[in-house]
């Protein structure tokens, strides 16, 4: 880790719902991630943790406050802003089925976002192998549907996507909570060794803080916002 502040939030608030329905998410969080740390975001159900991480991730647009990637802000109205912050910032989510469609073989998931950017080389077969590599599964993967594979294979399947455009940042939104104990252990520490091979930033939002401190350099802990 050094000292250089990858990316950074600035007194980010969130708003949900007027009157008597309003419901503030967020009360000014600044978070500071430095290039090759881990930090971890911990907190119970409610707190806002995962209103951070989508906001973090691009997903939704903060009532004020600002998102700083590189020490450049985040224009959440520019599509080419969006586009080019989504390059360097990928997320994984909580439940992996929830991103696949269920007729979409592995491979086609694995280049969708290789696609969207013009990173697509031939098939892209070869990428789909090389990624496929980083998270430890083989070839024969390639040609299978989700309902074929485990649910700790479809993570490092997806862990796999996200790795595809040579990010900077990964975000996690509690990525292991649907698996058990042992499976979790083995995505934390692979997890763990992308990072460092990498240099890459981690963002892992979690309420275990024994398995959110098993991946962290540091640990921010939120209660209400």
């Amino acid at each position: 880790m050094n000292d250089n502040i990858l990316l950074e939030t600035r007194e980010l608030r969130q708003i949900y719902g007027k009157g008597r329905d309003r419901l503030e998410a967020l009360k000014g969080v600044s978070v500071k991630v430095h290039s090759g740390e881990s930090i971890g975001i911990i907190g119970l159900s409610g707190c806002g943790k995962s209103t951070l991480l989508r906001i973090l991730a691009g997903l939704e647009t903060p009532a004020s406050g600002t998102v700083q990637f590189r020490g450049q802000t985040l224009d959440f109205d520019s599509r080419k802003s969006l586009r080019d912050y989504h390059r360097k910032v990928q997320m994984v989510f909580q439940n992996p089925m929830s991103t696949f469609s269920p007729y979409m073989t592995i491979q086609t998931y694995l280049l969708e976002s290789l696609r969207s950017f013009g990173g697509l080389e031939g098939d892209g077969r070869e990428q789909a192998v090389a990624l496929l590599k980083h998270v430890e599964l083989d070839e024969t993967f390639l040609d299978r549907l989700p309902h074929q594979l485990s649910g700790g294979q479809l993570q490092r399947v997806v862990i796999a996507r996200a790795l595809a455009l040579n990010p900077e940042v990964i975000l996690l939104d509690e990525p292991t909570s649907a698996l058990d104990i042992l499976t979790q252990r083995a995505i934390l520490e692979l997890l763990s060794q992308i990072a460092k091979e990498r240099n890459m930033s981690l963002i892992f939002v979690g309420h275990n803080s024994s398995v959110v401190r098993l991946l962290s350099h540091r640990v921010y802990v939120m209660e209400t916002g």
